[in-house]
């Protein structure tokens, strides 16, 4: 498992209080869905630059995840 795998798995674990739901897509992604704002965020399960995982975590702040 790649540095980023792990660091996927970490996040996915500190927003889990927060989502109604955390579904594996039909690839290798994840949907995050709030529970009081309903929006839903795609995180991808193996990401491809460093600056991926940086991102989504600016996505989850603005959906309404606090991370």
């Amino acid at each position: 498992m790649s540095n980023r795998q792990k660091e996927v798995k970490e996040l996915l674990r500190k927003i889990r209080k927060e989502a109604s739901s955390i579904e594996r897509t039909g690839t290798s992604h994840w949907a995050a869905t709030h529970k009081t704002t309903g929006a839903t965020v795609y995180i991808p399960g193996t990401p491809s630059d460093v600056r991926a995982l940086k991102n989504k975590r600016r996505d989850l702040r603005a959906a309404g995840f606090t991370i």
